[in-house]
Order: C-alpha cells, then structure tokens, then sequence
C-alpha cells in the first residue's frame, strides 16, 4: 500500500511550462491557490512547489480567463468539477453569442460610416451638376442679350 511520492515541480518550472512570468504565478496563487492546491498533502516542501494535477487546474485557470471568465465563476469551478464540464458548454455559447454581437455591431457603424460618406458624395455632386447648370445658362442668356433683333437690325437701332 506505500504508494509512491508524489513529485513536485517548482514554480519557475511551473512558469516555464505555462509561459507567464513568475509575477503572474504567485498573483494567481494569491487569488486561487486555496483553490488548486490539495490541503491534505503533507509531503509538500515549503514554498508554492505544486503537483502534477495542480498544475493542470492552474493552467485551466489560466485559459478561463482568458476567455473573459469571472473569478467567482472560476472558483466555483474548481470547487465543483463535474458541473464545470456541463456549464462550459453554454459559456462557451455565450462568448461567441458576444463576439457575434461585437462583429455585427462594427459591421453597422462601417455601414453608417459609409452611408454618411455616399450621402455627402452625393450632396457634392448635386451641387457640382447646379453650378455646371448655372455655368452653361450664363453664357447663353448673355449671348442672347447681346444679340440684336431683326426690326434693331434692319432699322439699325
């Protein structure tokens, strides 16, 4: 029945494996070891050298917020493991439910942008089409003012 010990790995392993600095660990020691250390291990050192299964729950802490997780609903599912399994499915729904959100609220700004910028191309090239108007009339309505009639012409007033 003398089981093994376990092996612990020290924290700046623990860091290496997960990629974060060694600030980052003891700051989500700080906030879940309680959480994702087993209370009922003896063997273990001093300091935060963590077991196998340890770190396995801190890397899903990680992950967890990086999704935008809560800390409370991380705590939860680290006390409770099996609901996790099944609640992280509609977590799952609802992050890309807000993305989706996200994208379609973007995508409606950059199609009023673009409907502001073709309304005022248009009022430009409205007024662009009077003043080629009024242009090509003025010459005309001079001519016509300049030219004689036929009785001025003949008479020669």
């Amino acid at each position: 029945m003398d089981s093994e010990p376990k092996k612990y790995i020290e924290p700046d392993i623990v860091c290496s494996q997960l990629g974060i600095s060694p600030h980052a660990f003891r700051q989500l020691m700080r906030d879940f070891g309680a959480k994702i250390m087993n209370p009922e291990d003896e063997a273990r050192g001093p300091g935060l050298d963590l077991a196998p299964d340890e770190v396995e729950r801190l890397r899903t802490v990680m992950e967890l917020r990086k999704q935008g997780v809560s800390d409370s609903e991380i705590i939860r599912r680290l006390e409770h493991p099996d609901e996790s399994s099944k609640s992280s499915y509609s977590d799952i729904l609802v992050l890309k439910l807000e993305e989706i959100k996200r994208h379609l609220k973007e995508s409606d700004e950059k199609r009023t942008e673009e409907r502001d910028r073709l309304l005022t191309a248009l009022v430009r090239t409205n007024q662009e089409l009077q003043q080629l108007r009024y242009q090509l009339m003025k010459p005309l309505s001079r001519k016509a003012r300049r030219k004689k009639s036929f009785f001025a012409r003949l008479f020669g007033a």
